[in-house]
């Protein structure tokens, strides 16, 4: 006699719904679930995480930018005691984990290199005595280590879609200010007229 699926379907259903199986099907369809869930869970804290970065190394990405152009328009009078902008305090946070490793090894490592470029300064602003080549050495530096922080936000927006940084609402491209002064540091190292290793 045909019974149909709906036939089939009411024979079967006792081994699904009752005894050793029926247990471990509902456990295995349970187990999915709350993994699925905390996967959701996990890339939501770490989209999160990622644009709080991004935020932050945006942020200072625009103050070495404006102080790069600060020291431009003062350069001619003497430049003294010009720095870069504070270190950035990296959110105190327990999804550290579930952002992407070499994201996190960058955001985690740049102020080793931030302090790095600040000691260069210093070193030429000590060594020289001389306001121009400080001056040279601040946008030579600022302008390498602005562009690894901005680099650093464009990736973590990137990597975790979130909505890109608008630099025209500032009415400024103080990216191009950030290239073009890496880019005089790269030409100054490769000449070999660098005053220190940018």
């Amino acid at each position: 006699m045909w019974v149909g699926v709906s036939g089939i379907l009411s024979q079967i259903a006792p081994f699904f719904t009752g005894g050793v199986f029926g247990a471990a099907v509902l456990w295995g369809i349970q187990e999915y679930v709350r993994s699925h869930r905390d996967k959701t869970a996990r890339e939501r804290a770490a989209s999160y995480l990622a644009m709080r970065l991004a935020v932050l190394f945006e942020a200072y990405a625009l103050e070495c930018a404006n102080r790069i152009e600060e020291v431009g328009i003062h350069r001619s009078s003497g430049v003294r005691g010009i720095q870069l902008p504070k270190a950035i305090v990296l959110p105190d946070s327990t999804y550290w984990e579930y952002l992407r490793h070499d994201l996190a090894e960058r955001a985690l490592t740049f102020s080793n290199v931030a302090q790095h470029a600040a000691g260069a300064i210093e070193f030429v602003s000590s060594l020289e005595n001389d306001p121009d080549a400080t001056a040279v050495a601040f946008a030579d530096q600022a302008g390498m280590v602005g562009m690894r922080a901005w680099t650093l936000a464009c990736d973590l927006r990137s990597a975790y879609q979130v909505r890109p940084f608008r630099k025209e609402d500032l009415g400024w491209d103080f990216v191009d200010t950030l290239a073009r002064a890496k880019r005089a540091a790269q030409e100054r190292r490769v000449a070999g007229n660098a005053a220190v290793e940018a």
